[in-house]
C-alpha cells in the first residue's frame, strides 16, 4: 500500500490576506465606533442634566439679585404698613395655617422702640391651649415660618413656650421688624 502523501498546505494569496486584514480592520473600526457612540450618548445625557442645573442656578441667581436690589445697604426694607395691618396679617396667617380660634389670644402692637440708628416695631402674639387641646408643635412652626416667608422683613424675636407633653400650653412670640433711620 502506498502511503498517502500529505498535500502541502495551501498558501494564502495576497488577496486573501488583504480581505482578512480588511475584515479585522472593519470589525475594529465598528467596535471603536460603537464605543464612541455609547460615550457620546452618556456625555449628551450629562450635558442635558448640566444645562437644567445651570438654568436652575441662573434663576436662583436672578432671584438673589432681585432680592439685593430690594435690599438697601444690607437692610431689608419693610413695607410701609401700619401696625394694625400687620396684626391683621398675623391673625389671618394664624387661621390660614390651622390654628384654631380658641388658641389665638391677643395680638398686640407693642409700639416703636428706638435704638439709634434703628427703630424696632414689635408685635406680640399670645397663643393658649387647654388641657384637652394644646397648641400643636407643627402648627406653631408652620405659623412662624409662614409669617417670615410671606413678609421676609418680619422676624420672630422672643419666644416663650410652656410645654404640655410634646405640644404647648401657652406660647408668647414677639414678631419684629427693624428700620434704619
Amino acid at each position: 500500500m502506498a502511503r498517502k502523501q500529505k498535500e502541502p498546505a495551501k498558501r494564502m494569496s495576497g488577496t486573501d490576506v488583504a480581505l482578512i486584514a480588511s475584515a479585522v480592520l472593519v470589525a475594529a473600526l465598528a467596535g471603536l465606533g460603537w464605543t464612541l457612540n455609547v460615550r457620546y450618548q452618556r456625555m449628551d445625557v450629562t450635558l442635558q442634566e448640566d444645562k437644567k442645573h445651570f438654568e436652575e442656578m441662573k434663576q436662583r441667581k436672578q432671584k438673589m439679585q432681585e432680592f439685593k436690589l430690594r435690599d438697601v445697604k444690607g437692610i431689608i426694607q419693610a413695607r410701609d404698613e401700619k401696625p394694625e395691618d400687620l396684626t391683621a396679617f398675623i391673625g389671618r396667617t394664624a387661621t390660614k395655617v390651622g390654628l384654631e380660634q380658641k388658641h389665638i389670644g391677643q395680638i398686640t402692637y407693642e409700639g416703636e422702640r428706638k435704638s439709634p440708628p434703628w427703630r424696632e416695631y414689635a408685635i406680640t402674639v399670645n397663643l393658649s391651649g387647654q388641657k384637652d387641646a394644646p397648641v400643636p408643635h407643627t402648627t406653631l412652626v408652620d405659623f412662624l415660618s409662614t409669617i417670615e416667608k410671606e413678609r421676609p422683613y418680619l422676624k420672630s424675636k422672643n419666644l416663650t413656650l410652656v410645654f404640655t407633653g410634646s405640644d404647648y400650653q401657652r406660647v408668647q412670640a414677639t414678631i419684629s421688624y427693624f428700620r434704619k433711620d
